[in-house]
């Protein structure tokens, strides 16, 4: 990303306030665990408490909140880990518009930085509180192996996976000891169900909300022609259960590069040939299957458009709560 004072500040500020909204909620959960406040209470809680920190930071305020929709309507025209460029390009240059303004520019991005700081931590624990129910199950929430010290962690964190196994094998016990033991059925060949399109099971829950449909219905989907039940038929269960498929809304590069970047993300075991094979998805203009060929060859064509694309729904749906 080019060199800029206001970007470097903003990365600067968010690094150094992460620790804070991260405190927060573990003193709040133990505030919580302390007065036998059920679980779901304390996550509405602290759900409700970061909402009231976004709704009262100043960028939100009626002098300024303007340049937070312009700076965050600009960030999905950049590609991939360059969206901090509207801070130079287009908020900089709303900001001087401002007559009187009650903060400098640079006070602005440092409360900008804390606010989607603190708003992506809400979002994360909010998203990812598994981990943390376990943890407030036993009323531990540091000293781990693989945790240390409290963090908020999400499936994109190198060690997810073996912090909240670490963490569940200490809050359900009963769940690690061996069943008794019974006499043996004749054995049975088993056929291990691989789904064409095979999306990891930690992302499972959030990829079957109807806000992850509804992004994709914005982006890719025909919205008259394939239904949220489609949607559910065709990324999770098995082909020969149901006869649902995609109708496409757009052009055939700028989904199968979308379908590329959502199987490195979410489902690395899919291939463009399992897909293909079952034809999921169809062009709406010419009514066309997309093959395997169809779906490996367009996604080597994409344009730099057709990848900004992805790459912004990419990002909306990894917001989803």
């Amino acid at each position: 990303m080019e060199e800029d004072k206001y970007i470097n500040l903003y990365l600067e500020t968010y690094k150094q306030h992460r620790p804070k909204p991260v405190e927060l909620i573990k003193n709040m959960l133990i505030n919580y665990k302390e007065k036998h406040i059920n679980l779901t209470k304390a996550i509405n809680e602290i759900k409700s408490h970061f909402s009231e920190l976004e709704n009262n930071d100043i960028t939100n305020s009626s002098e300024l909140n303007h340049l937070f929709d312009i700076y965050w309507n600009a960030r999905p025209g950049y590609d991939n880990g360059y969206h901090l460029l509207a801070i130079k390009n287009e908020l900089q240059s709303a900001f001087k518009k401002i007559e009187n303004p009650p903060i400098t520019f640079s006070e602005y991005i440092k409360c900008l930085a804390k606010r989607e700081c603190t708003s992506e931590i809400g979002r994360n624990f909010n998203n990812y509180n598994d981990t943390y129910s376990a943890m407030y199950k036993i009323g531990k929430f540091e000293g781990f192996k693989n945790l240390r010290f409290f963090d908020i962690v999400t499936p994109f964190d190198k060690k997810y996976d073996q912090i909240k196994s670490e963490i569940y094998r200490l809050a359900y016990p009963s769940n690690n000891n061996p069943p008794p033991k019974k006499k043996k059925p004749k054995k049975r060949k088993s056929v291990k169900i691989t789904l064409p399109i095979d999306v990891e099971e930690k992302f499972l829950k959030v990829f079957k909300s109807e806000k992850v449909y509804s992004i994709l219905e914005g982006y890719y989907f025909n919205d008259t022609e394939t239904t949220y039940k489609d949607y559910l038929n065709v990324f999770f269960e098995n082909p020969k259960n149901h006869k649902s498929k995609i109708v496409l809304d757009c052009k055939t590069q700028e989904f199968a590069f979308f379908l590329k970047r959502f199987k490195d993300e979410f489902a690395p075991k899919s291939t463009f040939s399992a897909i293909g094979k079952n034809g999921f998805f169809i062009t709406k203009s010419k009514g066309k299957i997309l093959s395997r060929d169809n779906l490996s060859n367009s996604a080597k064509k994409a344009s730099s458009k057709d990848k900004n694309l992805a790459e912004e729904s990419i990002e909306k749906i990894k917001t989803v709560k």
